[in-house]
């Protein structure tokens, strides 16, 4: 595990890193939407839930 420090110095050094911290558990369940918004954002992506392809 990468302690969280060094995640944010090294997004401070770099101007095209985005770091988002979650305050989530391990499995991060709490948040996968706002996972999945954020990174369907990124990718240029509808940021509709993933999990609504009926």
């Amino acid at each position: 595990m990468v302690p969280p420090r060094f995640s944010r110095e090294y997004a401070r050094k770099h101007a095209n890193v985005a770091l988002h911290e979650f305050d989530a558990g391990h499995e991060l369940t709490e948040v996968i939407d706002e996972m999945w918004t954020l990174t369907a954002q990124f990718l240029g992506l509808p940021a509709g839930n993933p999990s609504d392809n009926g």
